[in-house]
C-alpha cells in the first residue's frame, strides 16, 4: 500500500514533468524514496517469509502427531523448498490442505483456494507491473502501474484476511487441550 501511494505521488510529479514543465531534478527527487521502499519491502518479505515457514513446519507436524491416519502428499521438508520458484505455485497450497484435512474445524478447502488464488494472482500482478515501471520498455506507463499496483495490493489484502482466518483456525485447533492424547509431545504452534 506505500508503494501504491509513492506510485501514484510519482505518476502526478511525471506527469507535471511531461506536460508543465517540472525540473528533471525535482522528478528526481520523487525516485530516491523508491530506493527505500525497496529496501524495507524486501526486509518485510523475508521477516514473512521466516515466520510463515517456521509456523507451518510446526503446524505440519502436530498436524502428523494429532491425526497420524491423515495423508500428507509432501513430506514435511515441503514446508522449505515448497516456496522455492516453480514449485511454490501449487507446494505451500497443498501443505496447508493437508493440515487442514486432518481435522481443522472451521476452516474449509475453499478459505485455502481463495487464500491461495489472490495471492497468486496478487504476485502475478506486481511481477506484470514492472514492465509499465522500467523507462526502457515500450510498455512504460506510470498511470498502469499505479491501476495495476493496485488492484495487486487489494488482492494481497484479502489473500491476507483468507490466510489470517487459516493461521487462526489452526492455531486455536492445535491449541486446544482436548485436541492431544495423554503423554503426546507437540510443538506448540506459534514460538
Amino acid at each position: 500500500m506505500v508503494t501504491l501511494g509513492w506510485l501514484w505521488k510519482f505518476n502526478s510529479a511525471y506527469e507535471d514533468y511531461l506536460h508543465s514543465g517540472l525540473p528533471f531534478a525535482e522528478l528526481q527527487s520523487y525516485v530516491r524514496p523508491a530506493v527505500t521502499l525497496s529496501a524495507v519491502d524486501g526486509s518485510v518479505l523475508i521477516a514473512t517469509a521466516v515466520v510463515t515457514i517456521v509456523w507451518l513446519w510446526r503446524v505440519r507436524v502436530n498436524a502428523e502427531a494429532i491425526n497420524p491416519h491423515t495423508r500428507h502428499r509432501w513430506g514435511r521438508g515441503a514446508t522449505v523448498w515448497g516456496w522455492l520458484p516453480v514449485v511454490n505455485f501449487w507446494v505451500p497450497r497443498r501443505v496447508v490442505l493437508d493440515v487442514v484435512g486432518a481435522g481443522v474445524p472451521g476452516v474449509s478447502a475453499s478459505v485455502v483456494n481463495w487464500w491461495w488464488g489472490t495471492w497468486v494472482a496478487s504476485l502475478v500482478l506486481e511481477r506484470m507491473t514492472r514492465v509499465y515501471t522500467d523507462p526502457e520498455s515500450k510498455f512504460f506507463d506510470v498511470g498502469k502501474a499505479v491501476l495495476w499496483t493496485g488492484i495487486g495490493a487489494a488482492l494481497m489484502v484479502v489473500a491476507a484476511v483468507f490466510f489470517l482466518r487459516i493461521v487462526r483456525g489452526i492455531t486455536a485447533w492445535q491449541s486446544s487441550a482436548s485436541t492431544y492424547r495423554p503423554g503426546e509431545e507437540v510443538l506448540p504452534p506459534f514460538l
